[in-house]
């Protein structure tokens, strides 16, 4: 049996697990479940463990909430890896470590971690990962990315490795996301009221700030869920149209996109984010920037809108007026990144190499 070993920044056992975290337990399951032996190296992370896995799982690093870098030098432990096992880390830098060895080693671009460090950290700390980035993706025997607009973006970042890069979204279990009973009430909504949804992380990446003032200018109501850096700036901002919601299980996220009409992303640059999927399954349209790969899925007219900073507003004033009418065109885009369909090509990857 080979061994698969996955690497990323959430213990797939816990409670609350962001995007990322959900999208590499899933692939676990899916690889457990096809005959790989699975591994899953995990940064440590507080909070209650309530799904049992069939696999094992390491938390390599020794304290909750500890950096990035942290988890990177904990990487350079002895794991138990067996000498042919395929290696897949969700940031290029987290590859570096296994650089030596036998196995077959894949990166995962969940988006461009550079430009995130830059932002967050500053130039000189974003120079300084983009080499350890380039380090990790030289490691690569292939790389995963998971939007068209992240290859290309790789691809013209560095030409010598354009011939590693495959694209392949994040897939999602479509089963679990469909319309579901609607919380509206318990979240202070009335019936008649229009509601913009959005679930993921506050930091400054997602330019939460454009979807705040772009609801007050439509005159809606907006429901936003997850935590971040940027939460308390966020809540100065918002006014009484804005709920706020602590990030929750994914088994809740289903009601929480029910209880919406639309759904929002306002970021400066993303990947592919499970949420806008699920989303999707759920039959919510949604409004979002052109980043990533929401080209991909937000298709003018028929599953959302794409808007610009300086229309984000005027679009989703026009996108909550008919928003029921797209809800069976937003289902079957969902269908085209179930888990049953994304899966299978990571699996044939691993097994190509």
């Amino acid at each position: 049996m080979r061994q698969a070993v996955i690497i990323a920044d959430s213990d797939p056992r816990k409670k609350v697990i962001g995007g990322i975290g959900i999208y590499s337990g899933n692939l676990a399951d899916y690889l457990s479940s096809h005959g790989y032996e699975v591994l899953f190296l995990a940064k440590r992370q507080e909070g209650e463990e309530i799904r049992k896995v069939h696999y094992d799982v390491i938390e390599a690093n020794r304290r909750p909430g500890e950096s990035n870098i942290s988890f990177l030098m904990s990487l350079f432990r002895r794991f138990p890896i067996q000498p042919d096992a395929v290696i897949n880390a969700q940031r290029p830098d987290w590859i570096i470590p296994f650089a030596f060895h036998k196995g077959r080693k894949i990166v995962t671009l969940n988006g461009s971690h550079a430009k995130n460090v830059a932002l967050k950290k500053g130039k000189l700390a974003g120079f300084l990962f983009g080499i350890l980035e380039k380090r990790g993706l030289s490691a690569a025997d292939s790389i995963i990315s998971v939007s068209k607009e992240n290859t290309q973006y790789y691809s013209g970042k560095y030409p010598g490795l354009a011939g590693k890069i495959r694209t392949i979204p994040v897939g999602i279990d479509i089963s679990r996301f469909v319309r579901s009973r609607s919380r509206r009430e318990e979240y202070g909504f009335r019936k008649d009221e229009k509601v913009v949804v959005y679930v993921g992380r506050f930091e400054r990446e997602k330019n939460l700030p454009l979807l705040i003032d772009s609801c007050k200018s439509a005159g809606c109501r907006l429901l936003l869920v997850g935590s971040g850096k940027e939460e308390q700036a966020l809540r100065q901002l918002a006014g009484k149209e804005t709920v706020f919601l602590p990030s929750v299980p994914n088994e809740e996220v289903p009601d929480i996109l029910s209880s919406g009409d639309v759904f929002a992303v306002s970021s400066l640059y993303e990947g592919l984010p499970n949420a806008a999927l699920e989303a999707l399954a759920c039959g919510l349209p949604i409004i979002s920037t052109p980043v990533g790969g929401m080209p991909d899925i937000v298709v003018e007219g028929k599953t959302g809108s794409l808007a610009g900073p300086d229309e984000y507003a005027d679009k989703l004033k026009l996108l909550l007026k008919d928003h029921k009418r797209y809800a069976h065109a937003c289902k079957m885009m969902a269908e085209n990144y179930s888990a049953d369909k994304m899966f299978p090509e990571v699996m044939r990857l691993y097994e190509n190499l």
